[in-house]
């Protein structure tokens, strides 16, 4: 006859601390906080080559724009009449 001493059984079961489900759900937390991240950056990126376009048409301009003193003097036409006499 087998005697057992103690009758307590000890139930041992494993799961993963890490299962498929929250590893998709943090990939894709990730992947939308990159592609807001470069969203945003595509967005300042393109407000930054828009200003250089601006400030670069705005200095362009101003130089094919004839300054002030330049336009006045061309409105005014002046005509000198010389007359020489040789003796």
């Amino acid at each position: 006859m087998v005697h057992i001493a103690d009758s307590n059984v000890i139930k041992t079961t494993e799961s993963p601390d890490y299962d498929i489900i929250r590893l998709i759900s943090d990939i894709g937390g990730q992947l939308g906080l990159w592609i807001g991240v470069s969203v945003i950056t595509l967005v300042e990126v393109l407000q930054l080559a828009a200003l250089i376009v601006r400030v670069l048409t705005a200095r362009r301009r101003r130089r094919l724009r004839p300054s002030a003193k330049t336009c006045t003097a061309r409105s005014h036409t002046h005509t000198h009449t010389h007359t020489h006499t040789l003796t």
